[in-house]
């Protein structure tokens, strides 16, 4: 898995590739975390590059959005694949989390 942070007036936006699984769980959480300490206006999330996330990968997302309640921040996910979507939704996390189509929506 590789994570690209990209920084704009109102957004860190982090592009990840790759799988989200039990063994890239730890640097994607640390990677979360980092972002939300900087206590952006939004966190987006671009999963286009994604074809793969487990349970692991779910666990990290419903702590992110729990976590940027704390600091205000707006968790966006945007241009999944359907692979990914399609676990997104019969875990029940697309009634949760906002999911766009583009980079450009979720900023």
């Amino acid at each position: 898995m590789q994570i690209e942070k990209v920084q704009d007036n109102r957004a860190i936006i982090l592009q990840i590739s790759g799988r989200l699984e039990g063994s890239t769980a730890d640097e994607f959480s640390n990677c979360v975390a980092d972002a939300l300490r900087q206590a952006p206006e939004r966190l987006v999330l671009d999963l286009a590059s994604v074809d793969y996330i487990s349970s692991a990968g779910l666990r990290i997302l419903i702590q992110t959005a729990k976590d940027a309640r704390t600091t205000n921040t707006r968790i966006a996910l945007c241009a999944l694949c359907a692979n990914v979507m399609d676990v997104l939704e019969i875990s029940g996390l697309t009634k949760i989390l906002s999911i766009y189509t583009s980079r450009e929506q979720a900023v």
